[in-house]
């Protein structure tokens, strides 16, 4: 198991949908829009770890980090070599970061999300993610 130290970089990452927790967990990667690197997060780039912030698509478990995975190595590609398989679309020649990942694993508790705000992705580190008690905290804290 990889170690984390409290100054590693984490990506708070939205998981809009099941078909992306599928992907996470068993495929083991999640992607990341080039253009979304480049506008906001490329002074936190690249990540160490990613966590995965879920909608309400999830249910009972909406609402809240919950799960995370090291991030072990990545590529840039085009959407169209993410899903070979989807019908050709307009977002087909759009680059996109795939990062590979690790075991996915449980956080040792949930970090909820007392405000419904739209999250994509909130640069932080281990150590903050460690000790937040709420999404909110992660917003004030930027790493």
């Amino acid at each position: 198991m990889i170690e984390q130290a409290a100054n590693d970089r984490v990506l708070v990452a939205i998981l809009k949908d099941v078909a992306d927790w599928a992907i996470a967990q068993e495929q083991r990667w999640y992607r990341i829009p080039v253009a979304s690197v480049e506008q906001s997060l490329q002074p936190h780039w690249p990540p160490a770890w990613i966590a995965f912030y879920q909608t309400k698509a999830f249910g009972a478990e909406a609402y809240a980090i919950r799960y995370y995975a090291a991030v072990t190595e990545i590529a840039k590609v085009q959407r169209c070599d993410l899903f070979p398989q989807a019908a050709p679309g307009p977002k087909d020649q759009d680059w996109y970061y795939k990062l590979m990942l690790g075991d996915v694993r449980s956080l040792p508790r949930p970090i909820p999300s007392h405000k419904l705000r739209r999250i994509t992705f909130i640069p932080t580190t281990w150590a903050q993610l460690e000790t937040a008690q709420a999404v909110g905290d992660l917003l004030k804290k930027r790493a």
